[in-house]
């Protein structure tokens, strides 16, 4: 048998004797200790990134050279010499030789990946003492060049490339317009170097980011400032060239990597987070600068403009998932939910070209309303800093019906920014409609401390249902006063405000002066071309006419509504009323109509389902099927949480089919909740009469005098001939 080792064995032990692994395990210990040390003391010396690149390329590109000139030659006394071969009596020991590992590579070979380890979880020296989750603030763009196309799509670039991080928050935009507000500077356009600095310090932002671009005979130079916002004194600073606009994108995507890695984030965790940007966002300037220029039209409520220039951005690149998931957002916005869909629908296809940060956005802002909150919690355990994100959640919470827990969401908000607005605002309407007026009124107060023109924002509504929780309260004439605040606005606020006068009028019985203010509404909704808004101040006008027993002036009233609704083509969320009205004058071929046109447009499912149960419980009713319309009631009452609307009819199909206790019961509800100042407001104050009939008849005389009493303290001084009035009167005679 020959004692010649193998092949295999021979070449490993060949390496060893020629020390080859030993040199190569040294090697890479120190060549990663060098790319490692490079970075890291990278920020502080301003070494750029292609620098680090370049020698990352040495250290691999000499390995091989190293180890074969190891291979080759012997240090020995006399210096390099070419390695001797094997003799044949060393040839004939290996065939008893061993391997073991000396404690120089086992101490090299741990040193090994103790480094490799470094080089992905030790940060840089961080800018500022900047810690995970600090807020920077990014000043707009400093644009040396003459072209345009830089401007805001670079700074839109910029945040996205940061944005994609979850160790670095980016001081949004919209609250940088908030703070401007606060400091009375609303005409502000450019976010410069000093008010930039003078933002971080107001809101104790650690950093302000600064971004430059220069240009000279197609170069351009793209430079990066980290500033401290209390000195003004750049920290860290990074510059970078382009050759050609093609190029920006990805020098500005390298320099936005080194932000991150001057502010403290590990290698490790930004590879994680690190999407190119011409796939995050565009490859195209145009289309980039086209969406910027309508995020900021959409901040400034220029909806149509918005949607053009947004329009613009996806005929540019059909790809850019933002952007359809934007378009999405705004038909939604104006009620054009079929082609809100088709956009979404647009961008859920394109979620390999955005971050992680987009891809949860755009899911939870196209998610349905079954799948909204559970789309919008995902996001927020991803990133928990989003002040939006948990008012969003709220909104979606809110919608629901669960409003204990859409509050908590919004206080969660609050604790992120505590001088926002419209956390307060809809925590203040949530306990409106809890039934918790106290509550509610400290936060709308909260509101308008923050921002006294909230009494007159979202076209007066925030106005109406601040001013009945007055009401609700006590206060008639304090509401009053905030209703005369929108007479002195523009149009839209002067309709809204004639419009909760006339409603302040009729929930005291005051119907003639309302149908007048209602009227004036009117004048000014056709003069808007606003038919919405035209065709609820209608049906009010009819439900006064009704409660005044003007028979022939409220069927033109229908007519006229009718005519306003086929125009439309509304859902039935805005026709329910008008269908009611219908019914209860007889018209029930015309809420058959209406019905038939729900049904034919699949209304009779997902959030529109409740007005449709409720009208076929109204039909119902009017036929004499009291046991058929408690069936379709109950059902809308479940669709709809417990509303005004549902309630009344309920009350009074339960009492039709001698269901006193839950007449009784559903009545009482409705009182408790106070729904004044929108369509359940009439049914409200009738309730306390009905509530005083069914007690009649259930033999509880005590109760139904108190509930007529209580029924004429609020029409009890209004018109003449009002609904129900000689009717209480006598029963307290």
């Amino acid at each position: 048998m020959s004692n010649e080792p193998g092949k295999l064995r021979l070449f490993f032990s060949d390496l060893r004797r020629r020390k080859v692994t030993r040199l190569a395990t040294i090697y890479v210990v120190v060549g990663f200790g060098i790319i490692e040390a490079a970075d890291i003391i990278g920020g502080s010396f301003n070494i750029s990134e292609g620098a680090i690149q370049i020698l990352i390329i040495l250290v691999i590109a000499c390995f091989p050279i190293a180890l074969i000139l190891s291979w080759i030659f012997d240090l020995t006394p006399k210096g390099f010499e070419r390695t001797k071969p094997l003799t044949p009596e060393e040839r004939t020991g290996l065939r008893t030789m061993t391997w073991r590992p000396s404690w120089i590579s086992v101490v090299l070979f741990i040193m090994l990946i103790f480094l490799s380890l470094a080089f992905f979880t030790v940060p840089r020296t961080n800018a500022l003492g900047f810690q995970e989750r600090d807020w920077i603030l990014l000043a707009d763009l400093e644009n040396n060049t003459n072209d345009e196309v830089f401007d805001r799509s670079l700074m839109h670039a910029l945040s996205v490339t940061i944005d994609q991080s979850k160790y670095v928050n980016i001081y949004p935009r919209r609250r940088v317009r908030e703070v401007l507000h606060r400091m009375q500077l609303d005409s502000v356009n450019k976010i410069d170097i000093p008010l930039a600095l003078e933002i971080a310090e107001r809101e104790n932002i650690k950093s302000v980011l600064v971004l430059t671009i220069s240009e000279l005979n197609n170069t351009y130079v793209l430079s990066t400032s980290l500033l401290n916002p209390y000195t003004g004194e750049t920290v860290r600073s990074r510059q970078a060239k382009a050759t050609g606009k093609e190029e920006v994108l990805q020098v500005l995507d390298a320099l936005a990597t080194n932000v991150r890695r001057d502010l403290g984030e590990t290698l490790g965790k930004v590879l994680q987070r690190r999407i190119p940007l011409a796939k995050a966002t565009t490859p195209s300037l145009e289309a980039l600068k086209a969406y910027s220029d309508g995020a900021v039209s959409w901040s400034m409520s220029h909806w149509k403009e918005a949607q053009a220039l947004w329009s613009r951005a996806v005929e540019l690149d059909s790809g850019f998932a933002r952007a359809n998931a934007s378009l999405g957002l705004a038909a939604k916005w104006m009620g054009a939910e079929a082609e809100a869909q088709d956009y979404f629908d647009r961008a859920l296809g394109q979620l390999d070209r955005v971050t992680e940060k987009e891809r949860l956005w755009i899911i939870a802002l196209s998610a349905d309303r079954n799948h909204a909150i559970e789309a919008n919690q995902t996001y927020l355990l991803q990133y928990p800093d989003d002040r939006d994100g948990w008012y969003n959640l709220g909104n979606s919470l809110r919608a629901e019906g669960r409003v204990e827990e859409a509050i908590q969401a919004y206080q969660h908000s609050l604790v992120i920014d505590p001088i926002q607005v419209w956390p307060h605002v809809n925590m203040a309407v949530g306990y409106d409609g809890l039934g918790r007026f106290e509550e509610a009124a400290i936060h709308f107060e909260q509101a308008f401390e923050l921002d006294p023109m909230q009494m007159r924002s979202w076209g007066g509504d925030v106005n109406r249902i601040s001013g009945f929780l007055l009401l609700k309260l006590g206060d008639l004439s304090g509401a009053e006063e905030r209703f005369n605040l929108l007479l002195e606005g523009d149009e839209r606020g002067r309709a809204s405000g004639l419009r909760s006068l006339a409603l302040l009028n009729m929930y005291q019985g005051k119907h003639s002066s309302a149908v007048e203010l209602l009227k004036q509404a009117v004048v000014i909704n056709q003069r808007s071309e606003a038919l919405i808004s035209e065709l609820r101040n209608r049906v009010y006008i009819a439900r006064a006419y009704q409660s005044m027993g003007m028979q022939d002036a409220l069927a033109e009233e229908l007519r006229l509504c009718q005519e306003i609704a086929r125009i439309g083509g509304w859902s039935p969320n805005w026709t329910i009323h008008l269908a009611i009205r219908l019914v209860d004058v007889g018209d029930i071929a015309g809420a058959n109509e209406l019905l038939g046109f729900w049904l034919g447009k699949g209304w009779d499912q997902g959030d529109h389902e409740w007005a449709v149960q409720l009208l076929r419980g109204e039909i119902a009713l009017a036929a004499g099927d009291p046991l058929q319309a408690v069936a379709s009631m109950e059902l809308a009452d479940q669709l709809d949480k417990g509303s005004g609307l549902t309630l009344g009819a309920l009350g009074r199909a339960y009492h039709a089919n001698g269901q006193y206790e839950e007449s009784e019961a559903a009545f009482l509800e409705l009182i408790r909740l106070m729904p004044l100042g929108y369509e359940p407001q009439e049914p409200w104050v009738l309730a306390h009469y009905r509530l005083a009939l069914l007690y009649e008849e259930m033999g509880e005389s005590r109760k139904s005098q108190e509930y007529f009493e209580r029924f004429l303290e609020f029409w009890g001084s209004g018109d003449e001939g009002l609904e129900g009035v000689d009717d209480a009167r006598q029963h307290l005679q």
